[in-house]
């Protein structure tokens, strides 16, 4: 009997483990198939957000549609999946435009005047057979990915207030000039607000040689029309239309700079002249967000609503920034005409704030992966 019963025990043995045996096998087969996977995504994911990252450079950097589509699937073909080069057809590129709103981003496809490119990838022809697959019968398992990314190059145009109050002095107070200085002498070159506006704007200009894009830079200063100090000025001053060449800007500055800043706000004026800018097809560039910066130090007092200004500008696919310097401006209706044409508003209270709020604006987001 003990005998018998020693070797019923030594059957329950073999049978447990052979069911261990399989449970290890099949353990380290899911296991296997987990970190396979997991290997696939990884390298088609990394080649789909390259190709499309190359596609939307070379959208903006050529400025055609066919050399955005060639690049993506050029470099596809060198990025490797399972040691092969990722295989696309130019049915896998899409071309359209992103936009930001309520943080998050959109595409839409096939539209006009693309930014962003979108690359659609699967493993071809029959994916690829994990371990359990082959034992389920499963011939293969398919993997796509999508990646979109925009390339935002920007045609900018500066819009500065030049107005008597821009000579003032930086304390805030109305007809407060600094020492040496009144209505008919040129502004301070380092204590008065309009020197504060240059010192940001020679920062900006910095900024947007150091991004990966090239942008095209324009000037419009605004006041109104007005003779006094042995000068007249215009409502509205074209400076410098879009340029590569930002030293033209610092020239046009300087120019200003050593003569009486005088007249008053005529904001509509200086939108309008920004537009023009900006609609200058012999200059603007075909896929080119078009971008305006305005800056004043107070409030429009001559000329048409700067609201029907930004809404005309609205109407061309043109931003505007607005930024209010000093707690004298009409923060109010600034931010107004940002939210109109889906730009932001910025205030700046002092010179410091000043050049972080054109530090931020110039730096932009050179390449954007949307998904």
């Amino acid at each position: 009997m003990k005998r018998l019963t020693r070797f019923r025990r030594r059957g329950a043995m073999v049978t447990l483990v052979g069911f261990m045996m399989i449970v290890v096998v099949v353990m380290g087969a899911i296991a296997v198939d987990i970190a396979y996977v997991q290997l696939v995504n990884m390298q088609l994911r990394k080649a789909t957000d390259a190709a499309a990252h190359a596609g939307a450079e070379a959208l903006a950097r050529l400025q055609d549609e066919q050399s955005g589509i060639d690049a993506a699937l050029n470099v596809a073909s060198q990025n490797t999946v399972l040691g092969t080069g990722l295989d696309l057809d130019s049915s896998d590129i899409e071309l359209g435009r992103v936009t930001y709103f309520n943080g998050a981003w959109s595409f839409d496809s096939g539209v006009a005047l693309p930014n962003a490119v979108r690359v659609n990838s699967q493993l071809r022809p029959n994916g690829y057979i994990t371990t359990l697959g082959r034992l389920a019968g499963v011939e293969n398992i398919q993997v796509a990915q999508s990646a979109t990314a925009a390339h935002v190059t920007r045609d900018i145009c500066l819009v500065l207030d030049r107005s008597g109050s821009m000579a003032f002095d930086m304390s805030g107070v109305d007809w407060s000039y600094p020492s040496g200085r009144d209505y008919c002498t040129d502004p301070h070159p380092t204590l008065s607000r309009w020197a504060a506006v240059v010192s940001a704007v020679d920062v900006f200009m910095n900024e947007l040689n150091a991004t990966q894009q090239s942008e095209k830079l324009a000037l419009v200063t605004y006041a109104t029309s007005y003779r006094s100090c042995n000068r007249r000025v215009n409502d509205s001053d074209i400076n410098e239309r879009l340029t590569f060449d930002y030293q033209n800007v610092t020239d046009d500055l300087d120019y200003l700079s050593n003569r009486a800043i005088i007249g008053g706000t005529a904001i509509s004026a200086g939108i309008d002249d920004a537009v023009n800018v900006l609609t200058d097809t012999s200059r603007t560039r075909q896929f080119a967000d078009k971008m305006v910066v305005l800056l004043t130090d107070g409030h429009e007092n001559s000329g048409r609503s700067s609201l029907d200004a930004a809404d005309d500008a609205a109407a061309e696919n043109i931003t505007i920034h607005t930024i209010t310097f000093s707690d004298n401006a009409d923060v109010n209706r600034m931010r107004e005409v940002a939210e109109r044409t889906g730009g932001q508003h910025f205030h700046a209270p002092d010179e410091e704030a000043l050049i972080a709020i054109f530090q931020e604006i110039a730096r932009g987001i050179p390449i954007v992966m949307t998904n």
